[in-house]
């Protein structure tokens, strides 16, 4: 009916595994392969969590980023209230990142200003060309002629 199987004698140095004879996986080296796709599911899902906590990062220094130059326009805008000129120099709050920094510009007149920061978020719909210096090009601006 059905063969016989012979009792291999593991120290037989003849002896050749069955995985070399192709008759099929150990339990073993399936417990092996399934530990191997665990760990690379567990990687990806590492992975995808460590992109969206970077992305919620970058979005979170933008809007500190867009709510210090509104305070600090609403505040230019209280000082030209009461002197009919902008500042010529303002202490700006320090930027999130510790390599950049905010950029203020002032007209020669005072009744015009503009300020800049570096937004790290490329996709911003409000980004813009600018020629300022923020430790990188600017590319976001509040001025009071918009």
């Amino acid at each position: 009916m059905g063969k016989s199987r012979k009792k291999v004698d593991k120290t037989d140095k003849n002896h050749k595994s069955r995985f070399a004879y192709g008759e099929g996986r150990s339990g073993e080296d399936t417990k092996f392969i399934h530990g191997l796709i665990v760990i690379c599911v567990l990687g990806l899902i590492t992975l995808f969590v460590l992109l969206s906590i970077r992305k919620n990062q970058v979005e979170t220094r933008d809007n500190m980023r867009k709510a210090d130059l509104a305070k600090t326009a609403q505040t230019l805008e209280e000082y030209f209230k009461t002197h009919k000129e902008y500042l010529p120099t303002v202490e700006l709050p320090k930027d999130p990142h510790k390599q950049l920094y905010y950029s203020y510009r002032v007209s020669e007149d005072g009744k015009s200003y503009s300020l800049f920061a570096r937004l790290e978020n490329s996709k911003d719909p409000e980004i813009v060309a600018t020629d300022a210096d923020c430790g990188a090009r600017c590319n976001y601006q509040i001025s009071n002629d918009q």
